[in-house]
């Protein structure tokens, strides 16, 4: 168990250690079920943040994992920020991952849910590269 003051970093490598021992869909798996059960702790979550918007493991991972990981997440400013920054480089990696991103509605209510918030810029940006990304004739 990581403290709750644990750096994203230093769960990120926690992460890398356990694919070593572990597929990444169970892991993925794992964590969505600890955070949708009200177990996880905020390292926890934190971590299906961080395995939900990684754009390799978003591609690998069958399912629409960024969307649900948004979905099942305790909506605390720092989370959503990290969770948006993540993503909008994630689309930008790799623009057909849309499909499994949550949609420009979803994140302009959110945006107007935490305006004047620090995650208010990060949503904004996630909400451009959803646009970005998305495929000319709207179909994933």
């Amino acid at each position: 168990d990581l403290p709750d003051d644990t750096a994203p970093d230093t769960i990120a490598q926690h992460l890398l250690a356990l694919a070593a021992h572990a597929k990444p869909a169970h892991i993925r798996t794992a964590l969505f079920e600890r955070v949708r059960d009200g177990e996880a702790s905020h390292a926890e979550q934190v971590a299906m943040v961080l395995h939900a918007t990684d754009a390799e493991l978003a591609a690998e991972v069958p399912g629409d994992g960024p969307t649900y990981a948004l979905n099942l997440m305790p909506k605390q400013v720092g989370l959503l920020s990290l969770y948006a920054r993540r993503l909008a480089v994630a689309l930008e990696l790799d623009p057909e991952l849309w499909g499994k991103c949550p949609s420009v509605d979803l994140l302009a209510d959110l945006v107007a849910d935490y305006d004047n918030t620090a995650a208010e810029a990060p949503l904004r940006d996630l909400i451009e590269a959803t646009n970005r990304a998305q495929p000319e004739d709207g179909l994933a």
